[in-house]
């Protein structure tokens, strides 16, 4: 009488991770919600730097990050970023589209070995989380140019009812540790469709014209981690990273290497010997072990004006879940 039980809750279970168990469903939404976005990383100097940015999400999957200076708004309906600059009132509009002539999909250029285990559940900000820890390992000889093996540390505590990572903690022996977490969050309060918008009487953002010194070359990944959600089988989830060098100090994104686990895809926006250099990540679709699953990428750049070499790499955390 025991074997019944089991056998129901191992067809629910293959359900649960299956595509096709909701192929005919039309009415998956995202939970809606808003709510403060909190990041602690290093500065240069190696002290804990913490900012807190306001997070919105409709329930088509739009969401908007307020950084104060940057607005970044991700539109997975319009395949577009926008990055608002309230200061200067002017804005950039990133399709998700290549460019002309560009390489539409790269293919892996290696594997990153990963191991798994569970953290329990516990609440956090009142939601209850499932937590996993992840051990991250770029092999050496890999395409990101390291001699040795880099290993890297991701806490992961998930919320099924908000569906998002309530909290991730990353241990990251190149780039330091870091923490990002939701606070204050309120759900099923749909944002004004206007956020997710560029306001009227903003203008497109004009090329810098700043005259060019030979100096070192900064390097920044915007965002890094980049954090990424889907919601199969309606939303596969889908975000940028721009790698941005000093276009002022003559520094260009000279190359760019990259590897990753499926179900992810990397998709080329830009190209190379430009002061900035656009890719998008996106779940590809194709079968996952269960719900919910996590795969992670590692991108590098590097950023040159000939006398300076900055390499900087970074990462991408992709969470795939089902909804009805």
């Amino acid at each position: 009488m025991k074997a019944l039980p089991r056998l129901l809750f191992a067809i629910l279970c293959l359900l649960a991770v299956s595509p096709a168990a909701f192929a005919g469903s039309t009415t998956g939404k995202m939970v809606p919600l808003v709510g403060d976005y909190v990041v602690t990383k290093l500065n240069e100097s190696g002290s804990p730097v913490t900012t807190t940015s306001r997070f919105y999400r409709d329930s088509e999957g739009r969401t908007r990050l307020d950084e104060g200076k940057l607005v970044t708004i991700s539109d997975p309906v319009a395949a577009a970023t926008i990055y608002l600059f309230p200061e200067e009132r002017t804005y950039l509009r990133q399709s998700w589209d290549p460019a002309p002539g560009e390489q539409e999909r790269t293919s892996s250029e290696g594997t990153l070995e990963t191991t798994e285990s569970s953290r329990g559940y516990k609440s956090i900000e009142g939601w209850l989380t499932e937590g996993r820890q992840y051990e991250i390992v770029i092999p050496a000889g890999s395409k990101l140019g390291n001699k040795l093996p880099v290993a890297k540390q991701a806490t992961i505590w998930f919320s099924r009812d908000l569906q998002i990572p309530v909290s991730i903690e990353i241990a990251d022996p190149n780039n330091g540790p870091s923490s990002h977490r939701y606070a204050n969050i309120v759900a099923d309060t749909e944002p004004h469709r206007a956020l997710f918008q560029v306001p009227d009487g903003y203008e497109v953002q004009p090329t810098p014209t700043e005259p060019v010194q030979v100096r070192r070359c900064n390097l920044r990944i915007n965002p890094d981690p980049l954090i990424l959600v889907s919601f199969r089988p309606f939303v596969r989830g889908s975000g940028m990273q721009v790698a941005t060098t000093n276009v002022n100090r003559g520094c260009i994104i000279a190359d760019r290497a990259a590897i990753w686990q499926p179900p992810l895809n990397l998709t080329l926006l830009t190209p190379l010997y430009l002061p900035s250099f656009a890719v998008r990540w996106s779940d590809g679709g194709g079968y996952v072990p269960y719900d919910y699953w996590v795969v992670f990428g590692e991108i590098a750049f590097l950023a040159t004006n000939g006398q300076d070499i900055t390499i900087k790499d970074g990462l991408v955390v992709l969470t795939v879940i089902y909804v009805l």
